[in-house]
């Protein structure tokens, strides 16, 4: 399905996966692990309350990347709550709106996609 990021025409699809585990090399907060940022966020960012997802299946947002931002591929928005679908439909993928990466393993179309 077309969406958008960054305000410019991508395909978008709702997926179902597994949180992949925290690896050496991830984020060290990385809030889909449990892992609580420290002390203050710096001005404009807002800290994800942290969340061990490790090995959960969650409703997540397929966003391919290539030609709408640097560097490309793919990226996994978290949608457990709605907010990744509407970033990328009615929020046309503005940065204004904040989203939650979070990496996935084991990826399957979500029933919502097929319906």
């Amino acid at each position: 399905m077309e969406g958008f990021w960054n305000g410019l025409p991508t395909q978008v699809r709702r997926v179902t996966g597994v949180v992949r585990q925290w690896t050496e090399g991830d984020p060290e907060y990385a809030w889909w692990a449990g892992r609580d940022y420290p002390g203050e966020m710096p001005e404009g960012f807002k800290a994800q309350p942290a969340e061990d997802l490790q090995g959960q299946r969650i409703e997540a947002v397929e966003v391919v990347l290539d030609g709408v931002n640097y560097g490309g591929g793919i990226a996994y928005l978290d949608n457990r709550d709605g907010s990744g679908w509407y970033k990328v439909t009615e929020g046309h993928g503005s940065p204004r709106l904040g989203h939650r990466d979070v990496p996935l393993i084991d990826i399957e179309p979500s029933k919502a996609q097929i319906e």
